[in-house]
Order: structure tokens, then sequence, then C-alpha cells
């Protein structure tokens, strides 16, 4: 379109469920995206995380040796994937027909598309998505469909966080309930919430930027669960003394004194034997913050 309109904003101001809103005049496309498990919702018990020597691998900066990444690396189960559930709308809210398009996900010019399914390539055929159309496996992977006044066409995309091959584990990303795992990941990052220490101020948008932002860094705290040390990565990067003490210090005066306590575990963890402790890119910025 060549004036797009696009707004933005979490759930309930704070969630972390993007919902978006493209408003092409005739045609607007409600999107609604979060993350969730592959095989079942989010709940308790139901997130396992992932162990710190595998995570820390897995981040920029780290400090290990290519052959102790490696090795770190081959950790990691993948019998459970971390699951993009994507949904758009395209609501006609003109007076007279209007096309809403739609592509599949895709990766770049080296996929292929088969029976609703995102594959890698020709040769691994290893699924990166699955789409559908109005509940049904999108028969293509470009459309352009004719909607109603009043009526939409919903494409609908799970997307693993890593592309899977097992045919029946495919069968069921394709099959998975996006409401029954939308309301249980609503129900789930609500819950954290509660379990926190309750912060409110009259201006809404600190009120909702408090609250999004200690979910937002509870997301980026990589560790098992429930008591394995985590890593208050800062973005992809690897924890760091300067960057990471402010986070664990939000846990701590939020009430959240075990993930606190878990973070520290972790630099504890990558002590050397001569007391210092080294996390990212050759910096000398980690024993001072822990010991603060």
């Amino acid at each position: 379109h060549c004036r797009p309109l696009i707004t933005r904003r979490l759930e309930e101001g704070c969630l972390p469920i993007l919902r978006s809103v493209q408003d092409e005049q005739s045609i607007q496309y409600h999107v609604t995206a979060f993350a969730t498990m592959e095989q079942r919702p989010l709940g308790k018990g139901s997130v396992r995380g992932t162990d710190f020597v595998t995570g820390y691998a897995h981040t920029g900066g780290n400090m290990l040796t290519p052959e102790e990444r490696d090795r770190a690396r081959r950790r990691m189960a993948h019998d459970e994937e971390v699951v993009l559930l994507l949904r758009v709308e395209a609501v006609n809210v003109g007076r007279t027909p209007a096309l809403a398009f739609f592509r599949a996900i895709h990766a770049s010019a080296y996929g292929r598309f088969k029976n609703g399914y995102s594959l890698s390539t020709e040769v691994t055929g290893k699924c990166l998505a699955a789409n559908r159309i109005n509940g049904k496996p999108m028969p293509q992977s470009e459309m352009a469909i004719m909607v109603r006044p009043g009526s939409k066409a919903i494409y609908e995309a799970a997307i693993p966080h890593s592309p899977i091959s097992d045919a029946a584990r495919m069968k069921r990303l394709a099959k998975i309930n996006f409401d029954a795992h939308l309301a249980a990941c609503r129900r789930f990052w609500r819950d954290k919430l509660a379990a926190a220490a309750t912060l409110s101020v009259p201006e809404t948008a600190i009120d909702e930027r408090v609250k999004a932002g200690l979910l937002h860094c509870d997301l980026a705290t990589i560790g098992e669960e429930p008591d394995r040390p985590a890593m208050a990565t800062v973005g992809w990067y690897a924890p760091i003394g300067t960057e990471s003490a402010p986070i664990i210090q939000f846990f701590d005066s939020m009430g959240m004194h075990r993930l606190a306590e878990r973070c520290i575990e972790f630099f504890l963890e990558r002590q050397r034997e001569d007391g210092f402790i080294q996390n990212f890119a050759n910096y000398q910025s980690e024993t001072g913050p822990l010991l603060w």
C-alpha cells in the first residue's frame, strides 16, 4: 500500500502480546502475536527454560573458547520448541468488496511451500512454519482474497524457534489452537505480575512501562526452571556486571528475590579460581558490580 498507517500496542499495556493494526482504508489488518510452547499452552510447570551453560554459549560476546561453545550448544534438547503464534485478521471496514493480500512465512529465495507448510529447502525440507487461512491449511504461498463489507479473512502462522522435521510434530503444529494458547499466555503473564510487588502510579504511560519492563526483563533472563542459575542477559548479549546489575536489583526491588539470587549465582558459576569474573568480550566489569 502506498500509505501504510500502523499502530502497535501491548495487550493491557504491558503483557508480551503484540496487538497491531495496519490501516489501508477499506481493509484493516489486525495483528496478534505472542510466544508459547509447541506441545502445550503456557502455564505453571510447562516452561522448562534453558540450561544456563547452553544459553551462555548462544549469547553475543561470551568468553567461551570455540571448543567450549560447541560442547555447550550440543547440550540443548530439541524435543520441544518455543513457538511464535501469529494471527492477521483482514477486516473489510468499507462499503464495497475489497482484496486482502497474504504471503506465507518463507525462507528468502531458498525455501519452498507445500500443503500449508513453509519448508527450509528442497533438500532438507524442515518446517519453518505452518500457515492457515480461515482455519484450513493455506493452499498456496501468496493469496489475494476478496472480502465482503463487514467480513474478514484470517491468516494464522505457527513458527517454531528452530525448524522441525518430525512429521507428527509438524502435524501438531498445523493444528495448534490459537485461542487456547492466547488465553493461557494472558493468564501466565498476569500471574507473573501478580506474584511481584504491586506498583501503581497515576501516569498511565509510566505505570504500563514499569510492568512491561519487568516482564521484558523476565523474558530476557535465561535459565532452567525452577532453581538453576539464570542469566540476566542484555538483549542478545551475555550478562555483564554493569548492565545486568540494574536488572537484578529491579527483580529484587519488585519482590522477585529468588530470581535475583539465581542471576547472581550465574556470575558465581563463572568465577575463576583467582576470584576474577569475566563474562563479556574481554570487559573487566563483573566482579565489582556483583559484589555490590
